[in-house]
């Protein structure tokens, strides 16, 4: 639904955020703030819950493409896992004599 349609209410929002492309930290981090605002609202009228839908859809738009994971093969993540492993194993098996699961 665009702006027009949805009245004046939805214009006032959005002059008052005005939603836009994120390419920054600092912009990301002023409509996290303004749709958080909006979150501790008891209850949205319908143009709060469009503007943070927006909001949302900008936010996530920014994040997937500024955090993006690294690619790895299933042989790359098996192998970052058991390392990342390897410093708790010893913790893992002395917490665990007792245990019936592992072996002494």
């Amino acid at each position: 639904m665009n702006a027009l349609a949805m009245g004046p209410v939805y214009a006032k929002l959005l002059a008052k955020i005005p939603p836009k492309v994120i390419r920054s930290e600092a912009e990301n981090e002023h409509y996290i703030n303004a749709l958080y605002a909006l979150e501790q609202k008891r209850s949205l009228k319908r143009e709060e819950k469009e503007l943070a839908d927006l909001l949302t859809l900008l936010i996530e738009d920014f994040e997937a493409k500024r955090y993006q994971l690294p690619r790895a093969t299933p042989r790359q993540a098996l192998s970052f896992l058991m390392g990342s492993t390897v410093s708790n194993r010893k913790t893992c098996w002395t917490s665990s004599e007792h245990s019936a699961s592992f072996p002494k």
